[in-house]
């Protein structure tokens, strides 16, 4: 018998939409007025041409994208890699086979020669992800434009000896600036890279109003992101016969696609209180988070993960590992659950569902830990790596 759950109502499965830059009219609008702006000298302002190179389109790549554009002193353009990156997640898990191998040779072929050519008609290249950073700087000697490479994957940060990982150091050291998302991406670059001077950018998030959460009869677990290796997402189901032993009050939530989602959800076939909802509209995994009543986040590691920001930002109890921004920004019982394994994982669901944990706390710290950590920040800070790379004042 299927359970009924609160999330069903006003919650629809979205279609997948590639996020390709189909970028508002008002921002588009906005851009072509800063363009003609004047500075109280009465000369027009000379805007930074700058290519925003990257593999691949998320929510928040696009978000990032849209709020560099509203820059008076960016005249932000957009080169992508095309579908590759969207099946498989990443260039580890793209190589994996040798049909993978193939089509990311010819991938790489045609973004090479994408970054080349409207590199040269840039002053600056953002790289985003050190491959696009490695094909910008072989590129130099075509495009001559500055360099700056933002670093994400948690894959290419951990490597420590091997081709890729000598190749992605030299993309690193011919960077004029190299970013990344959060100190514990940092410390890990430097500690299996070298001693590297690394700016440390979060990301930014949409601040939701905070509201009190009514608690509902069933306790909605909720993850968000990638069904991939590395998200661990398979620690949810092994705890589920447990959780269901406690209460059969219990229903978790999994939003996201990647190449696990068949295993993932032949596995869950077990259970009635599990959901695999796919890929949603960015939008609605808010509505989702301020319906939950905990995000639970099992991955074995990350460089930042903006689902934690998002969460933190709807004011939803958090319980995750100890890894990207959580080992930056959340502390064990004052602002989220930290927990080291599956056992951890089963006891701090439990001990809130039962209140023996202060989930309002939980709630209200975390709310206050992110709410400065915004989009404007972070694009004051983008501009002025951008302008320093450019020996601009």
């Amino acid at each position: 018998m299927r359970i009924t759950n609160v999330l069903d109502k006003n919650i629809d499965n979205a279609e997948y939409i590639k996020h390709r830059i189909n970028l508002p009219r008002k921002i588009v609008e906005e851009t072509k007025l800063l363009d003609k702006e004047i500075t109280a000298s009465g000369r027009e302002m000379k805007k930074i041409k700058v290519l925003y190179a990257t593999t691949l389109i998320t929510p928040f790549i696009k978000k990032h994208i849209e709020t560099l554009k509203k820059s008076r002193r960016l005249d932000i353009s957009v080169c992508t890699m095309d579908g590759l990156f969207e099946k498989y997640g990443g260039i580890i898990p793209a190589i994996s086979s040798l049909k993978g191998k193939i089509k990311f040779f010819v991938a790489t072929i045609s973004f090479l020669i994408k970054i080349a050519y409207f590199g040269m008609k840039n002053n600056v290249i953002i790289a985003n992800w050190s491959y696009t950073s490695f094909l910008a700087v072989i590129s130099r000697n075509i495009h001559h434009a500055k360099i700056v490479t933002i670093e994400r994957s948690p894959d290419l940060v951990s490597l420590k000896v091997g081709l890729l990982h000598n190749l992605i150091l030299f993309a690193y050291k011919k960077s004029d600036s190299l970013v990344t998302i959060s100190k514990y991406a940092r410390d890990k670059i430097r500690a299996n890279y070298g001693d590297l001077n690394v700016e440390v950018v979060y990301n930014g998030v949409d601040i939701q109003r905070y509201h009190a959460k009514k608690r509902n009869k069933i306790f909605n677990l909720l993850y968000v992101g990638r069904l991939v290796k590395i998200k661990n997402v398979e620690a949810l189901l092994n705890i589920m016969p447990d959780l269901n032993c406690c209460s059969n009050n219990f229903f978790l939530n999994i939003v996201g696609d990647g190449n696990l989602y068949d295993e993932l959800r032949r596995k869950a076939s077990y259970y009635d209180n599990v959901r695999f909802w796919g890929r949603v509209k960015h939008k609605d995994v808010f509505n989702l988070m301020k319906k939950c009543d905990a995000f639970v986040y099992p991955s074995n590691d990350d460089t930042g993960a903006n689902v934690l920001l998002e969460a933190m930002s709807c004011g939803i109890p958090i319980i995750t590992k100890n890894v990207g921004y959580a080992s930056d920004l959340l502390v064990n019982g004052v602002n989220a659950l930290i927990c080291k394994d599956e056992r951890d994982f089963l006891r701090s669901i439990v001990n809130l569902y039962n209140s023996d944990i202060d989930a309002e706390k939980l709630r209200r710290n975390a709310y206050e830990t992110v709410k400065n950590i915004t989009w404007l920040n972070n694009r004051k800070r983008y501009e002025q790596i951008i302008k320093e790379v450019c020996n601009e004042s």
